[in-house]
């Protein structure tokens, strides 16, 4: 087996998520390469420069793929390398809506019912394209001749009811023997008209999480036992919460794109948490407990005034494109910063807030 040259990490990437990445790495005092790279040029690289560790991000489906390719590959020419990122087999699993759903069924877990898209399709219904990111292949139809192109023809679409209730994701580091689950986050109501979560208020802790996340974790235990051996790496499942029942809508093979809220809610960096995980992590399952309240707000209008600067900007979590993301220790904190911000927002975004706030207000209560 050849020697590892240095103490290096090489993590593949190509995302606005680097400020975390560089922050987790600067923590842990590692030196880190970021590249971003075709599968075969990537392995390569790792062949010349056998760093001590490969992180694979997986910032969408085509690269979740890509990164467990170059783990396998690595892993049969005996690279030292510790490789994070899934096998193969949970990219393309989870790489695909239409397989995650099959592989739901098979092992019992809650999902909507689901049948191809084709002639005897019942409308209006969820069509649901694989192979799209970022809410896109995803869209309410009312007939046939209303889904749009390329979803009609792209193979794996599927269809399924529409469901009113609430949206809920579940990040979780997972690798052949550990698990660390971040809190359950909220995203909001679900909508006909294929708003996207980015365009609602979402937090941690969820409301209603005491009674959600034991059911969201059936899903975390079937994956450990099911497929133990080609975990190594994040996942992110998405929840929907409709009469009563808490269903699996997807598993993404990646981390999600809720990662700075996760810091903000938990105090951890999830991809310093995923630089851990293989060398760090104790075996069983590990939960990562709120603290305090989280929120993620996008404003309509960006704040210039210099008291308003003065009331959010030196005591926001994150601010960029048109989202505030902060934490407050207390209730009645976050619902102080919430008032600062009021004036930035739209009259759906404010009902939105105010909705959270009084589900968190009850939850106190009792």
């Amino acid at each position: 087996m050849a020697h590892i040259v240095h103490d290096k990490t090489i993590i593949a990437s190509n995302n606005v998520k680097l400020e975390l990445i560089r922050r987790a790495a600067h923590a842990l005092g590692r030196e880190v390469e970021i590249v971003d790279l075709p599968e075969r040029e990537l392995f390569e690289h790792l062949m010349r420069h056998r760093p001590s560790l490969f992180l694979g991000t997986g910032f969408s489906d085509n690269l979740a793929e890509r990164d467990a390719n170059v783990r396998y590959l690595a892993e049969m020419a005996d690279l030292p390398t510790i490789c994070i990122a899934h096998s193969p087999t949970v990219a393309t699993l989870f790489g695909r809506k239409d397989l995650t759903k099959v592989w739901l069924d098979a092992n019992g877990v809650p999902t909507a019912a689901w049948q191809p898209l084709g002639r005897e399709t019942v409308f209006p219904c969820m069509v649901k394209a694989p192979g799209f990111v970022g809410g896109e292949g995803v869209a309410y139809a009312l007939s046939l001749a209303a889904v749009r192109d390329p979803y009609r023809d792209h193979p794996g679409t599927y269809v399924e009811p529409f469901l009113q209730g609430a949206e809920y994701s579940l990040n979780a580091i997972m690798t052949e023997t550990s698990c660390l689950v971040f809190p359950l986050s909220y995203k909001g109501s679900t909508s006909r008209d294929g708003r996207h979560p980015l365009e609602r208020v979402r937090c941690i802790p969820a409301p209603g999480s005491a009674t959600l996340t034991p059911l969201a974790l059936a899903p975390i235990y079937c994956l450990m036992s099911r497929l133990s051996r080609h975990l190594r790496g994040a996942l992110d499942i998405d929840f929907i919460a409709s009469e009563g029942q808490l269903l699996v809508s997807e598993i993404n093979a990646r981390p999600s794109g809720m990662s700075f809220l996760l810091e903000a809610g938990t105090g951890l960096n999830l991809y310093q948490e995923l630089m851990l995980a293989v060398a760090d992590a104790p075996a069983g399952i590990r939960h990562a407990p709120p603290r305090g309240y989280a929120l993620e707000i996008p404003l309509s209008t960006l704040p210039t005034d210099p008291i308003s600067d003065a009331l959010v900007y030196p005591r926001a979590y994150r601010f960029s494109a048109g989202r505030i993301i902060f934490h407050r220790p207390t209730l009645q904190e976050a619902v102080d910063c919430v008032a600062s911000l009021a004036e930035y927002m739209d009259d759906t975004i404010v009902a939105e807030t105010k909705a959270i706030i009084e589900a968190w207000r009850e939850e106190e209560r009792s």
